[in-house]
């Protein structure tokens, strides 16, 4: 599996990054410190409506067009994810899982309630 990059701070504790979702999530995190390094914080990592959010606070000093074409960027990653299983990273389909959740599942997860999360690192947990 693909390790997730490291978060300049500390996410909140209702975090959670889908497995199969690490190199979406890598390329958001990589892209936020290419255009704004040392000038951004997570604020939330989650599945929601069977996609990935990736929620992030920018400073003041973040130019608008930067802050426009991250914000761009961050929204192709998240919509990519509609067509990658969730667990397991490979092609999948948007599914609903119940009544009240949905989830994008491959044909070898269809029907699982399995969570399979990969941990958030913070920079200082790894030997970067």
């Amino acid at each position: 599996m693909i390790e997730p990059l490291p978060l300049p701070n500390h996410p909140p504790a209702w975090s959670n990054l889908p497995a199969g979702w690490v190199g979406h999530f890598n390329t958001i995190v990589a892209a936020l410190d290419n255009l704004a390094s040392g000038q951004w914080t997570c604020t939330q990592v989650k599945q929601k409506f069977g996609g990935l959010r990736f929620y992030y606070s920018l400073t003041e000093s973040v130019p608008v067009e930067t802050a426009r074409e991250i914000r761009e960027m961050a929204t192709a990653a998240e919509e990519s994810t509609l067509s990658v299983c969730e667990i397991c990273g490979q092609q999948a389909v948007l599914r609903k899982a119940n009544p009240y959740w949905w989830r994008t599942l491959c044909d070898a997860h269809d029907g699982s309630m399995d969570e399979v999360d990969a941990p958030l690192r913070v920079r200082g947990d790894s030997d970067e």
